[in-house]
This record gives structure tokens, sequence and C-alpha cells, in this order.
């Protein structure tokens, strides 16, 4: 993304981390699952790991297929099931679409 070199990640989950410490609110952030490129359990494994390491652990992470149609009856699919249960595993909230 072009704004990724205006606002590379370590710098996004630093502020995220001071403003939880600030506000006490939940931060929280939304992760498009795209097909074959992010949607398998490592991806969200190591989603999972980035932030505890940041202790962005009691966030929210909002799960959205890429491009999943209404009438789709797949849009539950496996990868988005596998996902959600990691990110829950780990004790982050998460929600999905």
């Amino acid at each position: 993304m072009p704004t990724a070199r205006t606002y590379p990640l370590p710098i996004l989950l630093r502020d995220c981390v001071e403003f939880y410490r600030q506000t006490g609110r939940r931060v929280s952030f939304a992760y498009c699952l795209i097909d074959g490129v992010n949607d398998h359990i490592e991806h969200a494994a190591e989603l999972a790991t980035v932030l505890k390491e940041h202790q962005l652990d009691r966030c929210h992470v909002n799960l959205i297929p890429y491009n999943a149609a209404e009438e789709d009856d797949d849009v539950d699919g496996v990868y988005m099931t596998d996902a959600a249960e990691m990110v829950n595993d780990d004790e982050v909230w998460r929600s999905y679409k």
C-alpha cells in the first residue's frame, strides 16, 4: 500500500499501544482475507503473534473476506473459520462478515 511508506506497520502498532495506554479503549483492526494469499491458519497465527508482541492481545480483529458475494454459499468457508478460530484461540477478540 502506498501509505505504508508514510506509516510503516511498526509505527502504527506503537501508536495503537500508546492510544490504548492513554485511553484504555480497545483497538480494532480490519484484516482482509484474500483467498490463497493471507487466508491460511499460519497467517492468522502470525497476526495473533504480532499483536501479542505489541501488547495488543486484547484488541478486536474484524476478519473480512475479499470479494465475497452475498449469494456465495461459502462466505464462511474453511479458511474463514480456521482463521477466526486461531485468532480466537490466542485471546484476540474477532468478528467476521
